[in-house]
């Protein structure tokens, strides 16, 4: 997709609203989805943002296998779970969720 250039001025006036209106609107477009952005690498924003999103899609489908690979290891080797795994609820104290075996856990 090369993209297009911004949108030209037509020569002569607007004729009412209607047309001030379809000018703003493709200009928004145009600046919004298909001009190229220096801050982007002189890529689009919308193949910039296609791009992200796939990229991102990847990362987490892999950080997502991992976690469960390094439990199942850890499962069927008897290893214990990591010190920062989820505890149930009121076994660490506040129930709070995450915890370190060097926190130190104190209740008034």
């Amino acid at each position: 997709m090369h993209p297009q250039p911004a949108p030209t001025r037509p020569r002569g006036s607007r004729r009412g609203l209607d047309d001030v209106e379809r000018a703003v609107a493709g200009y928004v477009e145009w600046y919004g989805t298909r001009r190229l952005h220096g801050e982007l690498g002189m890529v689009p924003p919308v193949e910039f943002q296609a791009q992200f999103e796939i990229t991102a899609s990847a990362e987490v489908t892999a950080a997502w296998v991992l976690l469960h690979t390094l439990r199942e290891t850890r499962a069927l080797t008897g290893e214990p779970p990591s010190p920062l795994a989820r505890t149930p609820t009121g076994t660490d104290g506040g129930g709070a969720g995450l915890r370190s075996p060097s926190m130190t856990v104190v209740t008034t």
